[in-house]
């Protein structure tokens, strides 16, 4: 009935949705900024080790992505662009993945000194870059095989 690849794209859906709805629900009763990122780091390790899959799950970057999008939008968008082209490009999931959080975190330390307006950039407010790094550290640990197979060839295109 659903193909690998319909059913690959519901998944991706669904764990974008799934961080996106733990920050929202964040915003809606009002927390402040760190705490709103405490709630994005949660849904994202609740993801990667959910007590429901006896501590097992993905690697993350979707719930990440939906996570990190209502915090930091222009990065979080510029990082989901850079991951659609390096995917559909190279066809290699775990590089898209880690060039497009890649991108986002190394962002984080230019955006906010652009002239954007405060409404939609929050970083001005948190007044600190370390959840969005050690977000990305997180996601190069959870892609440490990934990364031997990337510099060693044998990294297997799958998108």
């Amino acid at each position: 009935l659903i193909n690998d690849k319909l059913m690959a794209l519901l998944v991706l859906i669904l764990d974008l949705f799934k961080g996106m709805f733990a920050v929202f629900l964040s915003k809606l009763f009002g927390l402040d900024y760190s705490l709103q990122w405490m709630v994005a780091i949660a849904s994202i390790l609740g993801h990667c080790y959910s007590p429901f899959l006896n501590f097992n799950g993905g690697k993350g970057v979707s719930t990440i992505m939906g996570s990190v999008v209502l915090l930091i939008p222009i990065e979080s968008l510029i990082g989901l662009t850079v991951w659609f082209f390096v995917g559909k490009v190279l066809k290699i999931s775990s590089l898209a993945s880690i060039l497009g959080v890649g991108t986002a975190t190394v962002l984080i330390f230019f955006v906010p000194y652009m002239h954007i307006p405060d409404s939609v950039n929050i970083l001005k407010e948190v007044g600190t870059q370390t959840p969005m790094v050690l977000i990305f550290i997180f996601t190069l640990i959870k892609h440490a095989g990934n990364i031997f197979n990337l510099l060693t060839g044998k990294e297997k295109k799958v998108l």
